[in-house]
């Protein structure tokens, strides 16, 4: 969950600096695969940062407006 909360608020301060970059897809695909298992296909870095935290459409999927992390191990 730190990695989870880590990302996204280091891509906020990104943003404000008008510095485009995205975190590395192998560690966002991991976020995704942990806390995210329903998340839509795509780039990692992308669905994770902008649909999955609510940040922004994705691919004609609508900007989420609440959103929650599946913390609990699969049985």
């Amino acid at each position: 969950m730190g990695v989870a909360e880590t990302l996204p608020h280091t891509y906020d301060i990104t943003q404000g600096l008008s510095v485009d970059r995205l975190p590395p897809a192998e560690l966002s695909g991991a976020v995704l695969d942990r806390l995210f298992p329903a998340a839509p296909p795509g780039d990692p870095a992308r669905v994770l940062l902008l649909w999955c935290t609510g940040r922004g459409d994705l691919d004609g999927l609508p900007r989420r407006t609440s959103w929650v992390w599946e913390a609990a191990l699969p049985d």
